[in-house]
């Protein structure tokens, strides 16, 4: 028995015809994506920006470089890229610009 504060959606051929349209909107949505990021070996997440930015992974370090992991919860995991790095006490880490710098 129908509720009597919901609509019998599976009668009203409005709800069909609203049901089916949202469908394909969704499938049309998920199969015309670019997949132009996942094709690239080294790309990174995130929005173009007018600077260079680096990754303390591939910094000069004496630290712990962790991965590439994907196990959820693991250090590395939950970092850019999927690797990290862990200092301990007197463990560094440098790094030089990859490009001309500029200063006011």
């Amino acid at each position: 028995m129908p509720s009597p504060e919901l609509p019998d959606t599976g009668r009203d051929p409005r709800w069909r015809r609203r049901a089916v349209t949202a469908a394909v909107a969704l499938l049309a949505a998920g199969t015309t994506a670019p997949a132009t990021a996942a094709a690239e070996p080294d790309a990174r997440a995130g929005a173009q920006t007018p600077f260079t930015s680096g990754e303390a992974e591939d910094a000069e370090t004496n630290g712990t470089v962790l991965g590439p992991d994907l196990t959820q919860g693991s250090l590395a995991s939950e970092a850019s890229g999927r690797r990290a790095v862990t200092l301990d006490g007197p463990d560094r880490l440098s790094s030089s610009p990859s490009a001309p710098t500029r200063t006011r």
